[in-house]
């Protein structure tokens, strides 16, 4: 998948020249106009660098970068200013934002376009060490949170509809404790790689503790998550886990609920509430 470029500038001749040298380089670009579209978009489409012009009208590289960092999610997305102002005060004043970089006008597009490279390597780099599981290759709990409400603020904001689902291994610790923990980890694995099938390339799925698991599906409601849950059931009940040098086969189910967006909801938390307990009630369910 391309990375995502948003470029924000009122000039439109900068705007165009960008647009061009960063396709051709195989970068998907976003293009804003003003601040506040800026902002939007950063929002929506979640880019992977933003390179922001600072001397806009109505508001400034230096405000939207300021409402950008208010956001949890948009403050983290790395921003190159850009400027005809090469003063040094300018520069101090971008980088006081927490501004990645700062390139001023005229540029050299060659220039840019490593440093964009930089930014995007060293950005993905920390990512896979902070936000990724080591064990499954799913993002992990601390990710959850950050996407979790990313996708809850979408949907206030732009109606933007969304599902939740939780499950978790039942009886991962019996597994542990008759088959040792390699059993353990080979089922946490074979159920990463089971649910992984069962998604969509849009959807984000987590391991977000020892045996709990999330899954985000966007534009996705609640018959739709529902039946992406029962497809997961289905692959789960007809899987065996074969322990690698034992001769070990294991069998596991999970609990598995989901819920959808409701624009009461006054925070993410509730919908995550709503899930668990339905994954609680399949839980008791199961046991009866």
């Amino acid at each position: 998948m391309a990375n995502k470029i948003l470029v924000v500038d009122d000039e439109h001749d900068c705007l165009r020249v960008l647009t061009i040298k960063l396709q051709h380089e195989g970068y998907d670009v976003i293009c804003a106009a003003n601040g506040q579209q800026g902002i939007d978009l950063a929002n929506q489409v979640k880019p992977d660098v933003i390179i922001l012009d600072i001397m806009m009208p109505d508001m400034d590289g230096f405000e939207v970068k300021a409402k950008l960092n208010k956001d949890p999610y948009t403050a983290l997305i790395p921003v190159i200013f850009l400027s005809a102002d090469i003063s040094i005060e300018s520069k101090l004043g971008g980088f006081s934002l927490r501004a990645n970089d700062y390139i001023t006008k005229p540029f050299n597009t060659e220039e840019l376009l490593a440093r964009i490279c930089a930014i995007l390597t060293q950005k993905h780099y920390y990512e896979n060490l902070s936000l990724i599981d080591g064990l499954t290759g799913l993002y992990n709990h601390t990710f959850f949170k950050q996407q979790l409400l990313h996708f809850f603020n979408l949907a206030k904001r732009y109606l933007k509809p969304f599902s939740l689902i939780i499950a978790d291994i039942n009886d991962l610790k019996r597994i542990n404790d008759t088959y040792g923990h390699l059993a353990g980890d080979c089922v946490l694995k074979e159920f990463s790689s089971i649910v992984s099938h069962c998604v969509r390339k849009s959807d984000m799925m987590f391991r977000y503790g020892g045996d709990e698991f999330a899954i985000l599906l966007p534009e996705t409601n609640i018959s739709q998550s529902e039946a992406v849950a029962k497809k997961i059931i289905e692959n789960i009940s007809t899987g065996i886990v074969c322990v690698p040098n034992s001769g070990t086969e294991v069998r596991f189910s999970i609990s598995i609920g989901a819920a959808e967006f409701d624009d009461t909801y006054r925070n993410e938390s509730e919908i995550f509430d709503r899930a668990d307990k339905k994954l609680y009630k399949d839980k008791a369910n199961s046991r009866e």
